[in-house]
This record gives C-alpha cells, sequence and structure tokens, in this order.
C-alpha cells in the first residue's frame, strides 16, 4: 500500500455533513445523477467523506424523485449516507427560502410517503407545531430516523411535547427557528431556540460560517450546549464552489437573483442571505483561525457528533472497525490531503 509522509500534519477523521443541499452548481432536487456526481466530488475535495443529501419543500412526487436518483446513485466523490428531508412539513410563518406553496402538514399520505422512504431516510426536519407532528414524529422515532425541529413556530410546552416523542436536534438554530413570543396573551414562551440552547436532550445544527452565526454568537451556543451537542453542518446551496458572480436560484417564475461573493451568497432584492456556500472543511478552518473554536472541538463537531445525529457508528472517528475516512490538517485546520476508505484522493 501507499505509505504517506504525514510529518507536521494532523490525522483527522472525515467529515460528516447532515444538512446539505448542493454544491458545484448542482441541488439535491435537480434528481440527476451526474449532478448528485459533482456534489459528491466538492464535498469531497473539502473534507467531507460523508453526507446526507438535503431535500427541499416541493410536491411529494418531486420529492420522491430526488430520492430515487440518490437510492440508486453508484457514483464517486464523498459518500451518501441517506437523506436529510427538510420540508415540506414546515411553518408557513418561518418557511426561509423554502416553497411556502408546498408545505403541508403531515396527514396520512405523508406518513405513507415516510414509510415508503424509511430505507433513506436518516433524519427529518419538522415544525412541532403542525397537526399530526406528534404522531409523524413517533413513527420516525420507532423507525430509526432521527428527528430534528426548525423552520417552526413553536412554543416551549409544543417543543418539550416533542423531546419525549424523540425529538433531538434543532435544524441550523438562530436560523428560522423560532423564539421567545406571546402567542398565547401576555406571558412570555420560550422558542425553539431557547429550549434548544437549554435543555441537555437536544443537540443543535450551527451554520458557522461566520454570516449567518457570527463568531460571538457561536460562542454562546458552544458553551451553553458544550462540544458534544453542536453539529457543524454547511447547510449549502449549488452555487457552493462556483465562482463568484449573479445567479437566478429556484423554480421558474418564482427564480431569485442570487450574488455570489467568496463566502457569502445574498438575495439583492430581498436583503438576505440566500445559502451557505461554505463546505465544512472551511468552516472548521474559520473556526480555528478567529479563536471560536480550538482544533480539537471543529474537527469534533463537523465529525463526531453528526456521525451519532446521522445514526452512522462506523465513522466520526479514527478507531480499529471504523472507516478509514481521513483528513489531513494543517495547523490552521485547513485540510492537506483526504482519504476514503484508505485510498488517498
Amino acid at each position: 500500500g501507499e505509505v504517506v509522509d504525514a510529518r507536521g500534519a494532523r490525522a483527522a477523521p472525515g467529515y460528516v455533513d447532515i444538512h446539505t443541499h448542493g454544491g458545484a452548481g448542482s441541488d439535491v432536487m435537480d434528481a440527476d445523477p451526474e449532478g448528485l456526481e459533482r456534489i459528491c466530488g466538492f464535498h469531497l475535495s473539502n473534507g467531507t467523506t460523508s453526507f446526507l443529501a438535503t431535500t427541499l419543500t416541493a410536491p411529494l412526487d418531486r420529492i420522491r424523485a430526488a430520492l430515487a436518483v440518490v437510492r440508486s446513485y453508484r457514483g464517486g466523490g464523498a459518500r451518501i449516507a441517506g437523506v436529510h428531508l427538510e420540508g415540506p412539513f414546515l411553518s408557513p410563518s418561518n418557511a426561509g427560502a423554502q416553497e411556502k406553496r408546498h408545505l403541508r402538514v403531515p396527514d396520512a399520505e405523508a406518513r405513507a410517503f415516510i414509510a415508503d422512504n424509511a430505507d433513506i431516510l436518516r433524519r427529518i426536519t419538522i415544525a412541532p407545531e403542525l397537526p399530526g407532528a406528534s404522531e409523524l414524529i413517533e413513527e420516525c422515532a420507532a423507525r430509526g430516523i432521527g428527528v430534528s425541529a426548525g423552520h417552526d413556530s413553536s412554543v416551549d410546552d409544543e417543543i418539550l411535547s416533542a423531546i419525549d416523542k424523540g425529538l433531538s436536534c434543532v435544524t441550523h438554530i438562530y436560523c428560522c427557528s423560532s423564539t421567545i413570543s406571546r402567542r398565547r396573551g401576555p406571558r412570555k414562551h420560550l422558542g425553539l431556540t431557547e429550549v434548544g440552547m437549554a435543555d441537555p436532550r437536544l443537540s443543535v445544527e450551527v451554520i458557522a460560517d461566520g454570516r449567518h452565526v457570527p463568531d460571538a454568537l457561536f460562542r454562546l451556543i458552544l458553551r451553553a450546549k458544550g462540544r458534544d451537542a453542536v453539529c457543524l453542518v454547511s447547510d449549502s446551496i449549488r452555487v457552493a464552489g462556483m465562482p463568484d458572480g449573479e445567479y437566478r436560484l429556484g423554480d421558474p417564475g418564482t427564480e431569485v437573483r442570487v450574488l455570489k461573493t467568496g463566502d457569502e451568497a445574498s438575495v439583492p432584492d430581498l436583503g438576505v442571505y440566500a445559502g451557505s456556500v461554505m463546505p465544512l472543511g472551511s468552516m472548521v478552518r474559520r473556526l480555528v483561525a478567529g479563536g471560536a473554536a480550538s482544533l480539537e472541538d471543529a474537527v469534533h463537531m463537523a465529525s463526531a457528533v453528526p456521525a451519532r445525529l446521522a445514526g452512522l457508528s462506523d465513522r466520526g472517528r479514527i478507531a480499529e472497525g471504523m472507516l478509514a475516512d481521513i483528513n489531513l490538517l494543517a495547523e490552521d485546520g485547513s485540510v492537506i490531503r483526504t482519504f476514503l476508505g484508505g485510498q488517498g484522493i
């Protein structure tokens, strides 16, 4: 086999991204095998060796088509470890960039859809306050599908009830996660953000690109939760890894103009971010450079924590019996070289 001179480098587990929509010009929802291979290549080239292909709110038939392509994928690049279903069971009042017209409650048809695709669903994001949410959370937990809450309008008692039924994570905390409100009169109720920060039973996803979550806020999250409950996610969109410039994203008729400049993608006409364009390898390096996390903690939050949340017991750590997915890192956290299954990339 190959002998690698890694003097001066540090060995780290390959990164695991449980929330990414795409990159290199492609999106999981394109339902295109060649596009999926571009996404896999983009992530692998940035130190991510496994990821959950993450869907967007759309009609169930369109999501089903995307899942079929993921299920049959045999191409190269990073390993697709399953699917994260983000939508369509989200709150219309906190949908963010999700298509509101395709949002729906988790009814019998939706539960049948989950059952039919349980073989590749690793995690689902749901708004806990929706009618039928409790039943769906219980069913997912019973099938071994991880449940996250996000894009919600829920309040404390709804969230606590969901935790009792199997809710385990907050989707990109501080980004479309509900906050303190007076939804039921003068008394303040905690939202998903506050319960997520306070309840030790919940882990939290964080888009640690310095824009969606500034470093000062990241330090607060890390102090409140501890490194074992913080999961770095890219939540990357199709323009990640693409040249700077202007792009048009979305379905025909509802397209928006997106401007990508460096590590940022914005919608100038709306004054909001279009999504993230930073892969996990860059997030780890950025957190270390800014002093927001140590290299050890940043790597842990990009590998062991997401592997646990995705139910992937064979990766996320360097140990006997684990997949030989390894990153060689420089002292600043940048990825020097990646090994997938022991093979150098």
